[in-house]
C-alpha cells in the first residue's frame, strides 16, 4: 500500500510538472505574439493608441498614410501620461523619431530632454 501512494505522489508531481512547462511554453508565445501585434516594421506602436485618432491626424495634414520612415507620434507618450488625441501627435521622421523614442522610454528622461527639445 505504501508503494501505491508513492507511485500517486511521483504521478502527481509528473502532472505538476507538465503543467508548469505547458504554462511557461504559453506565456512566452503570448508574450512573443503580444511583440507582434505592438510593432509595425520595425517600429513600436505604443499600447493604448486609438488607430481612429491617428487617421484623424493625417487627414488633419492632409495625408492619408504615414510616410515611410516616418511615424505619428504622440508629443508626449501614453505611458508618460499623454493623452491619446489628435492635438498630442505629431508626424516625425528620420534621425528625430530615433533621437525621440531613445529618450521617451525612460519618463523622467524624456520630461528633461522635451525640456530642450520640443517646441511649446
Amino acid at each position: 500500500m505504501k508503494s501505491n501512494a508513492t507511485s500517486k505522489l511521483q504521478c502527481n508531481a509528473t502532472d505538476w510538472l507538465a503543467i508548469v512547462v505547458a504554462a511557461v511554453v504559453v506565456i512566452i508565445a503570448v508574450l512573443f505574439f503580444a511583440a507582434l501585434a505592438f510593432s509595425v516594421e520595425g517600429i513600436v506602436v505604443e499600447r493604448g493608441r486609438d488607430p481612429a485618432v491617428a487617421r484623424a491626424y493625417l487627414k488633419s495634414i492632409n495625408l492619408t498614410k504615414t510616410p515611410k520612415g516616418c511615424q505619428v507620434d504622440h508629443v508626449i507618450p501614453l505611458h508618460c501620461g499623454g493623452p491619446d488625441i489628435v492635438e498630442n501627435l505629431q508626424l516625425i521622421c528620420g534621425p528625430s523619431l530615433k533621437a525621440k523614442e531613445k529618450y521617451e522610454r525612460n519618463c523622467e528622461t524624456f520630461k528633461e530632454w522635451s525640456k530642450q527639445c520640443l517646441v511649446p
